[in-house]
């Protein structure tokens, strides 16, 4: 039987939005395909082990970047590096989404946060909170439509170059 080893970052910083949800309905989908799901809690101070699993949950926050998390994550940054070299996936909600980016602009510019770097876009935090059910048409994959759920105040940018999982269009 083939095996998902899980990390799950920061859980008690980082749990907004029914984050806990998203990692029973991957445990869902492995068990559904015959695939042992283990996952492990990692905790500020714990190790981040890139040898040691094969998918990386980073959760996300109410509306700002919580320091005592952002700080412990930008600590592995080289880690992390690695980790997306390996073909590892590494899987953003929120706030877990934006530091994967360059940057996160917090307020006009005056306030940058610099992130992970592994993909090529920026966030920008905006004042009006987009909320409700969307659905988003895939740009390289089929099938050809993704469906989810939209409940934040961040906008992300692409860099030139840079190209999207997909479009949202409702």
């Amino acid at each position: 039987m083939k095996e998902l080893k899980v990390a799950i970052l920061y859980p008690k910083y980082l749990s907004a939005n029914g984050d806990r949800g998203n990692i029973m309905m991957l445990r869902q989908r492995a068990e559904i395909n015959n695939v042992e799901f283990k996952s492990t809690d990692i905790n500020i101070g714990d190790k981040i082990k890139p040898a040691s699993y094969d998918f990386y949950y980073i959760g996300g926050l109410p509306d700002e970047f919580n320091p005592i998390a952002t700080k412990e994550i930008l600590k592995y940054k080289e880690v992390f590096k690695e980790i997306q070299a390996d073909s590892k996936t590494v899987f953003g909600v929120g706030f877990g989404y934006q530091i994967l980016g360059n940057k996160y602009i917090v307020d006009d510019e005056t306030c940058q946060i610099e992130c992970l770097g592994l993909l090529d876009f920026f966030s920008v935090r905006k004042n009006k909170r987009r909320t409700g059910n969307l659905t988003a048409k895939m740009t390289f994959m089929s099938p050809n439509y993704l469906v989810g759920f939209e409940n934040h105040t961040g906008a992300t940018y692409l860099n030139q170059g840079a190209i999207p999982l997909a479009y949202v269009d409702k």
